[in-house]
């Protein structure tokens, strides 16, 4: 029985002191490998955390750059939409200008071919239209 104080006997019955050398000894080289490969993982978590740090420090990069080509879509976009605005308020006025001509030629087709015979014939479309007006006026027409 161990008293108080006194290392417990981890010897076997007829063991002796040998015994207990060697697993002691055993004991402190499964201790100084288990260390070596902690040591070993401690190093690739080292090395692991580098290579994070700097995966990390380009990604960092690459969203700025991203913050910069977001800021450059939006003002395109502003831009397009800005040019779109224009361009619909050039439709909106030549639609404008062009009601009362689109509703007088109605009105003129409406008239029977004897009166303006350039409405019903082959001059019908615009370019011939546009042919004869030019021809009136002593330039060549367009075509």
């Amino acid at each position: 029985m161990a008293r108080r104080g006194d290392m417990a006997d981890l010897t076997g019955p007829g063991d002796g002191t040998s015994g207990r050398i060697r697993r002691l000894t055993q004991a402190a080289l499964n201790a100084d490998v288990t260390i070596a490969r902690i040591e070993g993982v401690a190093d690739g978590i080292g090395v692991s955390l580098a290579n994070f740090d700097r995966v990390l420090g380009r990604f960092d990069e690459q969203l700025g750059d991203f913050a910069v080509a977001v800021d450059r879509l939006g003002a395109s976009i502003d831009r397009v939409d800005l040019t779109l605005r224009k361009i619909e308020r050039i439709v909106d006025t030549a639609d404008w200008l062009l009601t009362p001509v689109t509703a007088t030629r109605r009105q003129l087709t409406r008239l029977p071919a004897e009166i303006l015979p350039v409405l019903h014939g082959p001059w019908r479309d615009v370019s011939g239209l546009a042919r004869t007006v030019l021809r009136g006026l002593g330039r060549p027409g367009p075509g």
